[in-house]
Order: C-alpha cells, then sequence, then structure tokens
C-alpha cells in the first residue's frame, strides 16, 4: 500500500524546500552546463552534491521529433530534424507531398501557401500546391529562411550522423495523390529498397490516416512496419483493432484516445489490447506545454528543470502508461522524461 497522497505531496514539498535551503548556503559550480541546449540552459539548476537523490525513473521509449523540433527550429527543415538528433530523439518525422514530377518532398500538406513564402512569389501565379510545381521550383521556395528538404536529402542527413537515427515517415493526401497520377506508395517503396529497409529491423516506420494506403504499402513491402494514426473520434474496440493488425504493427493514436495521464482512464487497457494482438502504441504530439491537471506528485524529481517540471510529469505520465514511442515537438523534454 502506498501512502496517502496528502503525505505524498507533502514530502515532495518538504524535499522542494530542503533544496532551496541548501542551495542558497551552499552554492556550487556546474560543470558541462555549456553542453545543454539554449533551452535548457535557460532552466538548468544545480544539484547540491552533499543531498543524496534517488536517480530519475527509465522509461524504454522512443521518441520521435514531430516534424523535427518545431519548437526551436522551422518544422520539415534539414536543420530542425538536425536540432531533433542533437537534442537525442531517436527518429525523425518527416510528412511527405510529391511534387508534380513525383520527386518525395517534405511538407506537412500539399499546399504550399501554409508553410512557405509562395505568396510572395508572383511567378507562380495561381499553382500553390506542391503537385502543380516541379521539384526545380519547389527548391525556389523558402520555409523560415531554409529550402524545402527531398527524401534524399532527409536520408543522406541521417547517414552523416554520429549514431543510428531512424525515419518515421508519414504520407499525406496519398489518395489524392493516386488520383492525380502520382501514387507515392510505388515512390516510398522503391526509394526504402534502394536503401536496403524493406525488414522490421530497420530503422523505419510509415504512418498514415488512410488504410487503403497503408495496405498498398504492406503489400509492396510486407516486412515494414507500419502504424495506423487515429483520432479521438476514430474507433478502437476490438473488431476496428483486429482489422488495423491486418496490415499494421503500430497504433499511433492521439493522446486524448489514451486520457489524461492523472489517470489513465482507456490508456492502460487500450496499450494492452493493442499488444495482444501484436501492435505497438504511440503517442502524438507533446509539446513543452501541459494542459492537465492535478498530476501526480509521484511523477516528479527533484533535478527536473523548473521550466520542465509540468511538461517532464505529463510525459512520465503517458510514459508509465506502457507507450512504445512519442511524437514530440520538445525532443529535449521527450529525451529528458524518459530518464
Amino acid at each position: 500500500m502506498g501512502r496517502p497522497r496528502g503525505r505524498r505531496v507533502a514530502a515532495w514539498c518538504a524535499l522542494a524546500v530542503a533544496f532551496v535551503l541548501v542551495a542558497a548556503l551552499a552554492p556550487v559550480a556546474v560543470s558541462g552546463v555549456s553542453g545543454l541546449t539554449s533551452a535548457a540552459q535557460s532552466v538548468a539548476r544545480v544539484v547540491p552534491s552533499t543531498l543524496a537523490v534517488a536517480a530519475r525513473p527509465k522509461y524504454p521509449v522512443l521518441v520521435i521529433g514531430h516534424r523535427g523540433a518545431p519548437l526551436y527550429r522551422p518544422e520539415h527543415t534539414l536543420a530542425g530534424y538536425q536540432l531533433a538528433i542533437d537534442q537525442g530523439a531517436d527518429y525523425i518525422e518527416p510528412d511527405l507531398v510529391s511534387t508534380r514530377d513525383g520527386h518525395l518532398v517534405a511538407r506537412h500538406e500539399p499546399d504550399l501557401t501554409v508553410t512557405t513564402d509562395i505568396k510572395s512569389r508572383p511567378e507562380f501565379g495561381r499553382r500553390t500546391s506542391a503537385d502543380q510545381l516541379t521539384l526545380a521550383e519547389i527548391k525556389t521556395l523558402r520555409t523560415g529562411g531554409e529550402q524545402i528538404p527531398t527524401l534524399e536529402e532527409i536520408v543522406a542527413l541521417l547517414h552523416r550522423q554520429s549514431r543510428p537515427v531512424g525515419l518515421y515517415l508519414e504520407l499525406k493526401s496519398a489518395a489524392r495523390y493516386r488520383q492525380l497520377g502520382l501514387p507515392m506508395e510505388d515512390r516510398l517503396a522503391a526509394a526504402l529498397t534502394a536503401q536496403g529497409w524493406t525488414d522490421r529491423e530497420d530503422p523505419v516506420f510509415v504512418s498514415g490516416f488512410e488504410a487503403d494506403s497503408l495496405r498498398i504499402l504492406h503489400n509492396l513491402l510486407p516486412g515494414l512496419r507500419l502504424a495506423r494514426n487515429l483520432l479521438p473520434s476514430d474507433p478502437v474496440d476490438g473488431p476496428a483493432m483486429d482489422e488495423i493488425a491486418t496490415y499494421a504493427k503500430v497504433l499511433s493514436v492521439h493522446r486524448d484516445l489514451l486520457g489524461a495521464p492523472s489517470g489513465g482512464l482507456r490508456g492502460p487497457a487500450l496499450v494492452d489490447d493493442a499488444r495482444t494482438r501484436g501492435m505497438q502504441v504511440h503517442l502524438w504530439t507533446l509539446g513543452a506545454d501541459c494542459p492537465y491537471e492535478d498530476l501526480p506528485a509521484t511523477l516528479s524529481h527533484p533535478d527536473d528543470p523548473v521550466g520542465w517540471a509540468r511538461a517532464a510529469r505529463m510525459y512520465r505520465g503517458f510514459y508509465a502508461m506502457g507507450i512504445a514511442a512519442v511524437f514530440s515537438d520538445a525532443p529535449d523534454i521527450a529525451v529528458w522524461a524518459k530518464g
């Protein structure tokens, strides 16, 4: 039996007061702070070496840089992907759309008015969708001062890293592109085959909201790990999960499908139901904010930087449900929280 919640909260408060007093009376220097990210430096705290602190709990969760590290850099840019890697992400997540001449490029949607400077480029007229422009034309656009990267450029970025980093790809508007005669599934399968990434042991996941697109990919590359994206309104009962398990190895779910990390609601049960069908549960998307109240004090740790404390508790709450991976706009916080 655990202690009553009131006593746990009081214990945490007492420990926090002790830290403040010790830090005020015996400040110490910290070595290595310059190696932290700029965001971490702004909130880093000193832990007095004279006070024993239990190690942070560790969770075997993959951290996925959602569109890179959009809390710090423009989304879907090589600079953003690199920062996510530098912050410790295990995977980066490019969304893919197709150009008119069939190249796969990283954008969240085909509409280029949302994330590029195409509105200020009169030479394109009303052609504002990726499928209306060639790759050469798209390469003249800018997003936060950066070029739009191709899938090949993203793969090359991964090959330059000093540690293994995986790809978590998502095909956007796949049905629309098939209707336009630009089937992204075939092009992606060819690109992954050229890299030798066709098996479940390879560092690749491919996700999507469209079941038909994922089934096509499953037929093209039966060993590829596929993830079905689910919204809070999507059914997750037994028959629905049985059908998804025929082509996918992952349920990639909106966080509201699991419920608040303080109570769990359907979270642990959903994770267990997926596991019985041979699937993992991946969660999207967490950032640096925390919309949840009354998170258990047991999810905190004295080492947590002040600016990350609530977010770290949120991440740990979801990690404790048994999810296998998390998409994060702030990979540094996600990595910190997993210990």
